[in-house]
């Protein structure tokens, strides 16, 4: 991961995070938070259980752009897998050939208030 995030990848990472808040005070779940099927470790059933809540996400679209500027490098986001052991198709990467950074709490510290 770099070490300090750009203005626009700081910028979609509080948009995330403030779509995630708004869903939760809406009641709305979000299926990523506090569960490791969002983690790739080479588990294909974690994976295609993850991607199948995605595009149930209230939030999808923020992640997506999230996972867009700050290309991770492992995890699921946006229904899509990331990193070294996923399966993400060229028609599914939309350009990330290198995807993935675990659930996007990894980059919660780096945004500045």
């Amino acid at each position: 991961m770099k070490a300090k995030l750009t203005t626009a990848e700081s910028g979609a990472l509080k948009a995330l995070y403030g779509g995630i808040r708004q869903a939760e005070d809406d009641g709305l779940l979000v299926p990523c938070l506090d569960h490791a099927a969002w983690t790739v470790d080479g588990d294909q059933a974690r994976i295609e259980y993850a991607r199948a809540r995605c595009r149930l996400c209230p939030v999808i679209d923020l992640c997506h752009a999230a996972a867009r500027l700050t290309k991770p490098t492992s995890g699921v986001w946006a229904g899509r897998a990331y990193g070294p052991r996923s399966t993400t198709t060229s028609s599914e990467s939309d350009g990330a050939s290198d995807p993935g950074a675990g659930r996007c709490s990894r980059h919660l510290e780096e945004i500045p208030s």
